[in-house]
């Protein structure tokens, strides 16, 4: 039996779990890549392409990442093999190798569980099968997401146990919602599948300690918008989706010392 309650105050913020997503071209993979440069020790990923390639040969050359790109594969055969590379591989390393990462980026995420889980579970569960894979009312989505959970437990443990801040860009897309009290609508979110019961989504948003939507700043005048300023929101609106744990601006400029600045002021009160 309890006889006495041990109290505390105050608490120590885990190392940084953070998710970018915004349409192409807007400068994801820059931002990703700016938050890997500012890290003592940092690693990028790419994630089924190389996103690397169209960015300034100058910028990039101090940029540490990983040679190969995760997830390639033309066959259902090598999408599935290489998405057990990244499980088994990958991530084992990072939580159990001899390294001192860190921060770690994986850009265009979205690719891996797009491509490589959905084979993997093809695979895995409906041997090869697609057409039997997706006639079964969405049963695949709920094994997607057994998966998935268990990714999400293996960035926990980098985090708390090795001490790593984790970076993921995603591709937006606009996704229908469900509110009870008005009408289905839509708004942006990640290009991911879901199941209104084993959402993706949020599985990736409740782990996340930022969850930011990147989006140009339009301003709409009669017919026409104008506008290109780049810029961060990092609290949910009916038109996006997004989480933030720091007491940081609604909207701030699509930049990582922005972002930075604007997460050291709030730790500070």
């Amino acid at each position: 039996m309890i006889t006495e309650l041990k109290i505390t105050k105050g608490t120590t913020l885990k190392p940084a779990g953070i998710i970018l997503y915004s349409r192409s071209g807007l400068g994801k993979t820059t931002m990703l890549g700016d938050f890997i440069k500012n890290a003592k020790n940092g690693l990028l990923f790419q994630c089924g392409e190389d996103g690397l390639s169209d960015l300034d040969p100058g910028w990039t050359k101090d940029l540490p990442y990983y040679s190969e790109i995760l997830g390639e594969g033309s066959s259902l055969n090598e999408l599935a093999n290489n998405w057990i590379k990244f499980k088994e591989d990958i991530l084992k390393f990072l939580m159990v190798g001899e390294h001192n990462l860190t921060h770690v980026g994986f850009d265009n995420f979205d690719n891996l569980i797009n491509n490589n889980l959905d084979a993997y579970i093809v695979q895995e569960y409906y041997k090869g099968n697609i057409k039997e894979a997706n006639a079964w009312g969405g049963q695949k989505l709920k094994e997607m997401y057994s998966e998935m959970a268990l990714i999400v437990k293996a960035f926990e443990y980098l985090q708390a146990k090795r001490n790593m801040s984790i970076f993921l860009t995603i591709h937006a897309q606009p996704v229908n919602f469900r509110d009870p009290s008005v009408p289905d609508y839509k708004k942006w979110s990640f290009a991911i599948p879901v199941r209104e019961d084993y959402n993706l989504r949020y599985l990736l948003i409740n782990w996340s300690s930022v969850t930011m939507f990147g989006t140009l700043e339009v301003d709409v005048d009669g017919k026409k918008a104008t506008g290109n300023a780049r810029v961060l929101k990092t609290t949910e609106d009916a038109s996006w989706e997004a989480k933030c744990r720091y007491k940081i601006p609604e909207s701030i400029q699509f930049d990582y010392n922005t972002f930075k600045q604007a997460v050291e002021a709030s730790k500070k009160g």
